[in-house]
């Protein structure tokens, strides 16, 4: 089960909206980040979500909380597959923070950042941070790149976090 810390982390940054809309790169989405735009493989072309917006179409918060679950669920496990060196050595905070790249990301994604991934494993936070930091990732959604780099860094929690 995913920690209060990290589902918190990734609605923050992902927001919760339990209609269809389109993200940052015009890919159909719905609940927190959920994925459902035919583009990128999934079930949802234009036609079918305007239609479903026209009829108000929402998920229920338990179907949205559902979705989440099961998202966090196959991030983690790719997290933990691609960072299995030193999985175990990471605080949860890194944890968190490489969850939620992989849960924004995808598995492929993080799988790109080899210089993250080699910062990581050598546990050189401050090259970590600047490689989270040097990518078109971090150019795309710069606020949750600075917060997630700096996670990494720290090895903390940020500061609005109330229960370190």
């Amino acid at each position: 089960m995913a920690s209060q810390f990290l589902c918190h982390f990734i609605r923050r940054h992902e927001g919760v909206r339990a209609q269809l809309y389109q993200d940052h790169l015009g890919y159909w989405t719905i609940g927190v980040g959920y994925l459902v735009d035919r583009k990128k493989g999934q079930w949802c072309d234009d036609e079918l979500a305007r239609r479903l917006t026209h009829h108000g179409f929402r998920l229920s918060p338990r179907m949205v909380q559902a979705y989440l679950d099961d998202d966090i669920e196959r991030a983690q496990s790719s997290a933990r597959r691609l960072y299995a060196p030193v999985w175990s050595q990471l605080t949860e905070a890194r944890q968190a923070a490489l969850i939620a790249m992989a849960f924004n990301l995808g598995h492929a994604g993080l799988a790109g950042f080899k210089n993250l991934r080699a910062a990581i494993i050598a546990q050189d936070w401050r090259q970590a941070q600047a490689a989270a930091l040097d990518s078109r990732w971090a150019k795309q959604v710069p606020h949750r790149a600075h917060e997630t780099a700096a996670i990494l860094a720290s090895g903390q929690p940020p500061d609005w976090w109330p229960l370190k």
